[in-house]
């Protein structure tokens, strides 16, 4: 995600609104779905397909799809690593648990970034994992879905989805899906972000 690097620019140049908080999950309601349908964006052999647009209650969308050589499983458990995805150099992160409530973790994630010394910029987002154990015609599945859903509003509205699907039991594809609402961001800054959770799943893969 490339939230961490609009927040100075808001605070110091742009318009204050009020947020939404209005994820889009109802954690409460399993199981859970893409932002997007993964059929949307078919692969491409040898490169990570990618594709962006506009929500239609405001604000920019971008997916991005491409393979990582290692298990899902093994994927799956680097995702339950909020440093995985966000820089713990920039922004400071506390977890706490939440009931499980049939997901395989549930979590929420208390997220401060201080973009100058005096100024702290706070936010919380919600984060669940669900498993779908393969079946005949369709292959072993893991959804990671995040919202935030509290917090600065600088953000009106962000929220994600990671998809995986196995590929082999040594090979995974990997959809990745999120939509902002915020002043001075825009879907390539997306993609930047989803081109850095591929690079960091992919070194670790190594």
């Amino acid at each position: 995600m490339a939230v961490l690097f609009l927040l100075l620019s808001l605070l110091l140049s742009g318009p204050s609104w009020a947020a939404k908080d209005t994820p889009c999950f109802d954690f409460t309601h399993l199981p859970l779905a893409p932002l997007r349908d993964p059929s949307s964006l078919p692969k491409l052999p040898g490169e990570d397909a990618k594709a962006s647009g506009e929500n239609a209650d405001g604000g920019d969308w971008a997916a991005m799809r491409g393979e990582v050589q290692a298990p899902l499983a093994l994927i799956a458990e680097w995702l339950k690593d909020p440093v995985t995805i966000k820089d713990p150099a920039k922004v400071k992160i506390e977890r706490k648990e939440l009931p499980l409530s049939g997901f395989d973790a549930h979590y929420a994630l208390l997220l401060s970034f201080k973009p100058i010394f005096f100024v702290t910029v706070e936010w919380k987002e919600e984060w669940a994992h669900q498993k779908f154990p393969g079946k005949k015609n369709q292959p072993e599945r893991s959804l990671t879905s995040y919202a935030k859903v509290d917090g600065t509003s600088h953000i009106q509205k962000l929220c994600g989805s990671i998809l995986l699907e196995a590929i082999s039991p040594k090979a995974t594809d990997v959809f990745l899906v999120e939509a902002l609402d915020a002043t001075h961001q825009g879907a390539e800054d997306l993609l930047k972000g989803h081109e850095g959770t591929l690079r960091t799943l992919r070194a670790k893969a190594k």
